[in-house]
């Protein structure tokens, strides 16, 4: 007979057994799993989309076969199409001391760091491989690749015309070669090879590799100046395979022409086929330039924001000159906000207050982004000049220190002296780069007649915002105003992030005579306000605008504003006054008036 004791005792016992037997079941039911079994159930994981159940059988895996080169590869792989570059170049590293001379391996570390835009590590790995099969050609074209990203330009075209010489001419390889060439502003032979690639790539039916050569040709046109040829290749590009990079270049082209809605569409057709920020940060240029600032300011925000820069393997590109971009961007953003708030109608000493500080804020950020971007220039610049690209190097320093004037013109006659040998058609950009760094209205006022006045208008517009203070300076009103009637005519929303305003004259009907004068006084000081000078009686040579504007007794406000020289009505609008003082009443109505209807692009 058992005492109770003891029977408690046996109970417990086995209890602890069982509960022995169950923590055991898995480690010995792993211990059964074969390699072929994690093999093939991670295989039916990924299959099914199961990624979580993927990645704990190949860590399992990976624990009880530790020599196994097998399951790191399986993991880095996942990793990979995951877009987790980092964890997947530690598993691919891990394969690599188990197997050494895995090219496929090799590759994948190379493309890691390339994604992760550690370049100079891609091209060790790349060397490897190399070493291992010369015959690679695919590897030869991404190694001239990258030595195109990080300026070693001469390395690049030896590599890629001994490979040429040894294994033919190839789509891929005449591809890059082209690209080397027109960083190295060799048109001719950039010509000749994309045009070779282009064949090639038609040839072996691959539309989407000549599209992209037609796209590279594109921007070798558009730097030689060849601007109907750009497009025409561009057309091209697109008319092959609808791709992001063929739209952004034709809007870039009609975003030259100053062809807002345009370049907008575009842009915007790009962007559905974008893996790169490039059309977002196109469309952020084209609303700054056009007025749209807050708009603006939100995309570029965006942007900024972006950490994920694996899209640059793919670019001729590279961190220092993307966030150059931005920052340059950024800068001239803020510093358009900046004007905005200072000349914006106000009601009342507390709006006034608060319009200063804001615009305070914003030059302070258009500082911060300024300084950024001059750090990043001046980088670059020395990278350029490190790798004997003297042009591109100078005119990275050159935009660097516009603050100083004698180091940026130094800069500035040096890239002319190379450019405008290799492109006479670049003399009159130079001229306006003068104008600008020498404050010079007379250089200022020359290039405005050299540039061409179809693809230049930006051009022609950054020369006339710049143009119109010195006038005012020099007492020149008469010149000042047909300058600024120019830029309105190409540019509505060009005027006032300068700090601009169109003259006009104004013909003011208010209905209610007892807000008659005031209303009056209040409307014609917030024009003024908003930097427009207003004919008088006895002057209105230069006055090419007229603005009608009327307000009835029941307070709907209405306006026209008219083209004197077409006889054509160029913007109107209907708006309903607030209930509330009467200068917040003009206030409002100058505000919506101006910003949302004058001064914006239809």
């Amino acid at each position: 007979m058992i005492h109770n004791k003891q029977k408690y005792s046996l109970i417990i016992s086995a209890a602890a057994m069982c509960l022995l037997f169950v923590i055991l079941i898995p480690v010995l039911s792993d211990e059964l799993k074969s390699e072929d079994w994690y093999y093939r159930q991670t295989q039916d994981a990924l299959s099914a989309e199961n990624y979580t159940q993927a990645l704990s059988l190949l860590e399992q895996a990976k624990a009880l076969y530790p020599d196994t080169t097998l399951f790191n590869i399986m993991l880095a792989d996942l990793y990979y199409r995951k877009e987790l570059y980092s964890n997947a170049l530690t598993e691919y590293q891990e394969a690599e001391t188990k197997i050494p001379a895995d090219t496929y391996i090799l590759n994948q570390i190379a493309f890691c760091y390339g994604l992760l835009n550690q370049e100079e590590e891609a091209l060790t790995y790349y060397e490897k491989v190399l070493a291992l099969d010369p015959a690679d050609v695919e590897t030869i074209d991404w190694m001239g690749w990258v030595y195109q990203k990080i300026y070693q330009l001469k390395n690049a075209e030896e590599l890629l015309l001994k490979a040429i010489e040894r294994f033919g001419l190839q789509g891929r390889l005449a591809g890059t070669l082209a690209s080397v060439y027109a960083d190295l502003y060799e048109y001719e032979k950039a010509k000749y090879y994309y045009q070779e690639a282009i064949k090639l790539s038609l040839a072996d039916n691959a539309p989407g590799s000549a599209a992209i050569y037609y796209y590279n040709l594109s921007i070798i046109e558009k730097i030689f100046y060849n601007y109907a040829a750009a497009f025409t290749a561009a057309q091209n590009a697109i008319d092959l395979q609808e791709r992001a990079s063929g739209r952004r270049m034709k809007g870039s082209l009609l975003h030259m022409q100053m062809d807002f809605q345009g370049a907008k569409r575009e842009y915007e057709n790009a962007a559905f086929y974008d893996d790169a920020p490039y059309s977002k940060i196109n469309l952020a240029e084209l609303d700054k330039d056009f007025g749209n600032l807050l708009t603006a300011r939100e995309r570029i925000t965006a942007i900024l924001d972006q950490r994920d820069l694996s899209w640059m393997l793919y670019y001729s590109t590279n961190t220092n000159e993307y966030y150059e971009r931005l920052y340059k961007l950024a800068a001239e953003i803020y510093t358009g906000l900046a004007q905005l708030e200072w000349h914006t109608p106000r009601a009342g000493l507390i709006e006034e207050v608060g319009g200063i500080i804001q615009s305070i804020i914003y030059r302070i950020q258009a500082w911060y982004y300024k300084e950024k971007y001059k750090l990043a220039a001046i980088n670059t610049g020395r990278a350029y000049l490190e790798a004997d690209n003297h042009l591109n190097g100078y005119l990275e320093l050159m935009e660097a220190n516009t603050d100083y004037k004698d180091v940026a013109l130094k800069y500035c006659l040096r890239a002319k002296n190379i450019e405008t040998l290799l492109i006479p058609k670049a003399i009159p950009s130079y001229t306006l780069l003068q104008g600008l760094i020498l404050s010079s209205p007379d250089l200022l006022e020359q290039a405005l007649t050299l540039l061409d006045s179809y693809w230049q208008k930006d051009k022609i517009c950054h020369g006339l915002q710049n143009l119109i203070p010195f006038l005012e300076q020099q007492g020149k009103i008469k010149k000042r105003r047909l300058a600024l009637n120019r830029l309105y005519g190409i540019n509505p929303g060009g005027l006032i992030q300068y700090g601009l305003g169109l003259p006009v004259e104004l013909f003011l009907e208010i209905d209610d005579s007892s807000i008659e004068k005031q209303a009056r006084a209040h409307f014609i000081n917030m024009l003024k306000k908003a930097g427009s000078e207003l004919a008088k009686d006895d002057e209105n040579t230069g006055f090419q605008y007229q603005l009608y504007i009327k307000w009835d007794i029941n307070r709907q406000f209405s306006f026209q504003l008219i083209d004197k020289a077409t006889n054509k009505l160029v913007r109107s609008g209907i708006l309903t006054s607030k209930q509330d003082s009467l200068q917040a009443q003009c206030a409002d109505l100058s505000r919506r008036m101006l910003f949302e209807y004058i001064y914006r692009e239809k």
